[in-house]
C-alpha cells in the first residue's frame, strides 16, 4: 500500500482509496451554497437540530459529502440521490452510481474527513486527541478484556496515544459495517500498542478478522485517522482543504 500526495481528485482507480481533509471554519462561506444542494429529508433533518453549531455542521458535512461525490459519479451536488439501510448508513442511489462509488464521512474538533472508493465498503474514523478525564474508566467500558489488559500494563504516558489508536480502529471498523450501536465496541479486538500497526485481531460469532485491512492516514498532528476496507487497499490518496 502507498500512501502519497496526489494532487486534484482525479477518476478513481479500482484498489484505491481517496481521502479528503477540511477544516469547518474554511467551509462555513459555503453554507447558503450547501443548504441549496440538499434534498427535502436533508432540510428537515437539519432543521430538527436545536443547536445552531449541530445545524451548520450537518449541512456543511452533507453540503462537502455531495460536492465531491458529485465530482467522482459526473453529477450535480444537488442531483445527487440518498438511500439508506436499515441502520441510517448512506449510500448513493443506484441509478446515479454507475461507478459503484462507496464512501464514509466522520468529523472531529473542527476537522472533516471523507473517505472515498469503489472497492467496496469502507469505514473511517478521525479524532482530535484532547486528554480524557477517567481514562481507564472509560477504556474498561468499550475496550475488549485484551484490549484493557494491554492498555493498563502501558506506562502512563503512552496511555493517551494507545487509547485513540484503539478508539480509532473500533469505530473505522464500525462504521465500515454500517450497523452503528448494533456492534458493541468491546465484542471485538483490535491492535494498540504504540508502534503496532492497525489491524482487527478478532472478530465475534467465528467471522474471520482477516478479511478486513486498517491504515493509519497521518495527515495533522495530535489528530488519529484510521481507515478499514475490506480487503487490501493499493494506494491511498489524501487531499488537504
Amino acid at each position: 500500500m502507498t500512501t502519497g500526495q496526489c494532487g486534484d481528485a482525479p477518476l478513481l482507480s479500482d484498489n484505491a482509496v481517496d481521502v479528503h481533509l477540511a477544516f469547518w471554519n474554511d467551509l462555513i462561506p459555503c453554507l447558503p451554497e450547501y443548504y441549496q444542494w440538499l434534498s427535502g429529508d436533508e432540510k428537515e433533518k437539519a432543521a430538527r437540530f436545536h443547536r445552531v453549531s449541530d445545524h451548520n455542521q450537518f449541512i456543511i458535512g452533507r453540503g462537502l459529502l455531495r460536492k465531491l461525490l458529485g465530482h467522482y459519479a459526473g453529477i450535480p451536488p444537488q442531483r445527487l440521490q440518498f438511500n439508506y439501510n436499515p441502520f441510517g448508513k448512506p449510500f448513493l442511489a443506484k441509478p446515479l452510481n454507475a461507478n459503484g462509488i462507496h464512501f464514509n464521512l466522520s468529523h472531529s474538533h473542527r476537522v472533516l474527513v471523507c473517505a472515498i472508493t469503489k472497492k467496496g465498503e469502507i469505514g473511517i474514523d478521525v479524532e482530535y486527541m484532547r486528554p480524557i478525564a477517567g481514562l481507564n474508566h472509560v477504556a474498561r467500558h468499550f475496550f475488549s478484556g485484551y484490549e484493557n489488559r494491554v492498555f493498563e500494563l502501558l506506562p502512563l504516558p503512552e496511555q493517551l496515544g494507545a487509547f485513540y489508536a484503539c478508539w480509532t480502529r473500533k469505530e473505522a471498523f464500525v462504521k465500515l459495517k454500517g450497523q452503528g450501536l448494533a456492534i458493541p465496541l468491546k465484542s471485538f479486538t483490535v491492535s494498540l500498542l504504540p508502534g503496532e500497526p492497525p489491524e482487527l485481531l478478532a472478530l465475534p460469532n467465528g467471522e474471520d478478522p482477516a478479511r478486513y485491512f486498517m491504515y493509519e492516514v497521518n495527515l495533522l498532528e495530535n489528530y488519529k485517522i484510521v481507515l478499514c476496507a475490506e480487503g487490501p487497499v493499493e494506494t491511498i490518496c489524501p487531499f488537504v482543504g
